[in-house]
């Protein structure tokens, strides 16, 4: 194995007098400590290895994806495009086989989706709620100051009418 950059990392008898557990790494900066222990269960022949990884995984809070905008017009476009399509022809031009019709069919979909939807680049967050857009969110946030401002007002008109009705 050291031939093709690993490195061997068991050094002790996890078996008798034989070494037949191994841990191999290409980056001996992943692994803090290796040990061999006695195992647990004293019907078993085989000694624990414990090993300490050294793995970071690093935090993502936001993902971009590309989606397709759909709209009324795209789809009267793809539905023409489709229609004018000779499906006969182009999906047994290529071969009998149902895999070879599949690929012909999925082939020709996709190019006509490709030329008439556009995609469009959203950024996820990893806390959002499934349908959550860019849009969705402001409509939120509007919807929440406006709430603020609404207890506000009612607390203030709550205010004045007790005190018209003190000072009356």
């Amino acid at each position: 194995m050291n031939d093709l950059g690993f490195d061997q990392l068991i050094n002790e008898p996890t078996r008798n007098t034989n070494i037949l557990d191994l841990i191999f790494t290409n980056n001996k900066n992943l692994v803090d400590s290796v040990q061999v222990v006695e195992s647990f269960d004293p019907k078993l022949d085989h000694k624990i290895i414990m090993d300490k990884i050294n793995l970071v995984v690093p935090k993502t809070n936001k993902i971009t994806r590309k989606i397709r905008c759909f709209n009324i017009e795209n789809l009267q476009t793809l539905n023409s495009n489709l229609c004018d399509i000779p499906w006969q022809t182009c999906l047994f031009s290529h071969g009998n086989s149902i895999d070879d019709i599949t690929d012909n069919f999925y082939s020709i979909l996709g190019h006509e989706i490709n030329s008439v939807v556009p995609f469009k680049l959203i950024t996820v967050r990893k806390s959002d709620k499934p349908g959550m857009t860019a849009y969705v969110r402001k409509l939120l946030n509007k919807a929440r100051s406006l709430n603020k401002i609404a207890k506000l007002l009612k607390t203030l008109l709550i205010f004045k009418n007790i005190n018209l009705h003190v000072y009356s």
